[in-house]
């Protein structure tokens, strides 16, 4: 080992000739990072102190003459850095010095220092898609996989820093984050500070209109970096709350000047911006707000379509809104209102799709809104019609995936064709056909889960799929293999609800995951287990439903919990049980006034129980 004043390079990049610009934007985009502040001066592995950058990185490689040892450049380089990345690639396995610098940096005693990135092909898989050198596998390097189903570039780069510097991956991921939320609200403030400004100069020059014309064109395409850029970028790193304070300018800009109708691109940023209030009113529980805004947007999005038959853009953001009003219908437990939105979206869908059948944008819509009028025919008891929906979903998925097997958005939409239609075929009785779907869908679902560890979808798509095929284990009679199953969706919602309590979508799954060990326990005779998981169920249902008193869904689970309860407590003899059912009564009860939708089969059921209660108390009498 050689002192650290030798060491002229961060770090040597090998790479096949046939992968230069991967080697080039890796060298850039390393040596132009910079290092987080709280870690710079941080002791790295190689017993140094982190730098600002690091910098310089050594990859200037040039073509090698044909012999048999490395150049003494090129050995000298390699003895002067502390690390060598290696990009790996099926060319790079094939590559003789790829391999030669592997083994040459191997020789100093550096094994541990090297890091290695996927760009194509696959690790330790053999033949021809063989991605890692013969020297590299041998050891396990750190890798990094900068393919789009994997960590992507950006994650590459965070993970191959992160080795650099001896911390943890989702360490630095979590201060480039800090970082970037950091500059997005500094971008966010000056572009506000712009947009208001050019407003006012708008407003003042509305005398002038060829001035207020053209301040008002560069005020609206200020407007669309704000609603649409913007928006993703703070979406990306979890900051959508940063975007009530561009609807307040927004709502700010508008009132000063108006909105025009004869001003499509004016209407349509103003849609976009009420649509973005939305999917924040929504993330946050606000059922009623977000459906005020949707509606809102949609009734502008039907002007515009109008107003413009021929524009498939406001044609496909018609139907998009369409959809985000079913959304809450659906959640508000108004399944007629809900599927006379999906139907609405479905037509223009069918329209798009028919028109273009190449655009995969389009296709992928329409499978979408057949998912969706299948979920609302599932839920009315139209188990034939939920089917048809699902299985046209399912052909445009598959015909996609062929098409590109590469996309894993669309393979995650596959996999969720073939869970549906698993719910349908377990809803007809055929457990065995339901099993198959739902073990197809899981396997999917596994291989995104596992090429993207720190996608929260996917992963809360992996939790789900357990779930469903423990549903149908269960009522195969397989007992111990379903309480496998709910235990993994447990254990997945568990991590996902961990890492943020404000999610009450994973807070919700969290509670239902509770209750599905629970009716396993039961059905296997554990009643003090099953009361455990149950109760763990309703302290969750309780918060849930506390913070939204107008969602149906949350407040049904509440009174299903307190009856579950109950149960319990009447099979193991337990005094409390008649208290637990009155929670039960009271609770479906307050939402029949309040005008919440309960179905048939809950009206049914509270009949049943006010007879219980009232039983218990005449017998208590």
């Amino acid at each position: 080992m050689q002192n650290s004043s030798q060491y002229r390079y961060w770090a040597f990049i090998s790479y096949s000739n046939q992968d230069k610009k991967w080697a080039s934007w890796l060298h850039r985009t390393i040596e132009t990072y910079g290092i987080p502040a709280q870690l710079v001066r941080h002791t790295t592995p190689v017993g140094e102190p982190a730098p600002k950058r690091f910098h310089p990185l050594f990859h200037d490689r040039a073509e090698l003459p044909a012999a048999s040892d490395l150049g003494v450049e090129i050995e000298d380089a390699l003895r002067a850095s502390r690390y060598l990345i290696v990009v790996c690639s099926r060319h790079a396995a094939q590559s003789r010095w790829v391999n030669k610098e592997i083994e040459t940096f191997h020789s100093f005693g550096r094994h541990q220092r090297v890091l290695a990135m996927i760009v194509d092909g696959e690790p330790n898989s053999g033949g021809e898609q063989e991605c890692f050198p013969p020297a590299l596998l041998a050891h396990e390097p750190i890798a990094a996989d900068a393919r789009p189903e994997g960590d992507g570039k950006s994650g590459a780069k965070v993970k191959l820093l992160a080795g650099m510097l001896g911390v943890s991956f989702d360490a630095l991921r979590q201060r480039d984050a800090q970082r970037r939320i950091r500059r997005l609200e500094f971008t966010l403030a000056a572009a506000l500070l712009l947009i208001f400004g050019i407003g006012a100069l708008a407003w003042h020059a509305n005398q002038q209109r060829i001035k207020a014309i053209k301040a008002r064109q560069q005020a609206e395409r200020m407007l669309e970096f704000l609603v649409y850029g913007m928006r993703d970028d703070l979406a990306s790193v979890g900051r959508l709350d940063l975007v009530e304070k561009v609807k307040r300018r927004v709502d700010e800009y508008y009132k000063q000047l108006g909105t025009e109708a004869s001003q499509p691109v004016t209407l349509h940023n103003r849609a976009s911006a009420v649509n973005n209030e939305g999917d924040l009113l929504k993330s946050q529980g606000d059922l009623s707000g977000a459906l005020k805004a949707y509606r809102e947007s949609l009734v502008i999005a039907q002007h515009l379509a109008q107003s413009d038959p021929t524009n498939a853009e406001w044609q496909r953001n018609l139907s998009v809104s369409h959809n985000k009003v079913g959304d809450v219908l659906q959640a508000q437990g108004d399944l007629a209102g809900a599927l006379k939105a999906y139907q609405e979206s479905l037509v223009i869908a069918q329209r798009l799709a028919q028109a273009d059948p190449t655009n995969a944008v389009w296709q992928r819509d329409l499978a979408v809104s057949h998912n969706r009028v299948g979920d609302i025919l599932l839920a009315q008891g139209d188990l034939a019609g939920a089917l048809k929906a699902y299985q046209e979903s399912l052909v445009i998925a598959q015909r996609l995936t062929q098409s590109d097997p590469t996309n894993a958005g669309w393979q995650r939409d596959l996999a969720f064709s073939h869970g549906k239609i698993g719910d349908i075929l377990r809803a007809q009785g055929d457990l065995a056909g339901a099993l198959k779907a739902h073990q197809e869908s899981l396997v999917i679902r596994q291989r995104l889960a596992q090429a993207a560890p720190t996608n929260a979808g996917w992963q809360r798509d992996l939790a789900s799929a357990h779930c469903f095929v423990g549903v149908v284990l269960q009522e195969q009679g397989d007992l111990a293999g379903a309480l496998g199953a709910y235990r993994k969706y447990q254990a997945g919602m568990e991590r996902l609800a961990g890492s943020d309590p404000t999610n009450t979508g994973w807070q919700r799954d969290l509670s239902v995951s509770h209750e599905k060990v629970g009716d396993a326990l039961i059905a296997q005779g554990d009643l003090a287990g099953a009361l455990k998981a149950y109760q763990e169920s309703l302290v969750n249902r309780q918060r849930l439903a506390q913070s939204d008193l107008t969602n149906a869904g949350w407040q049904r689970d509440l009174w299903v919990s307190y009856w579950r309860i109950a149960d319990i407590c009447e099979k193991t003899g337990s005094g409390e049980a008649i208290a637990w059912l009155r929670k039960a009564y009271e609770q479906l009860s307050d939402m029949k006034q309040r005008g919440l939708f309960i179905s048939a089969a809950d009206e049914k059921f509270l009949l049943h129980l006010r007879r219980k209660v009232e039983g218990a108390t005449d017998a208590n009498h």
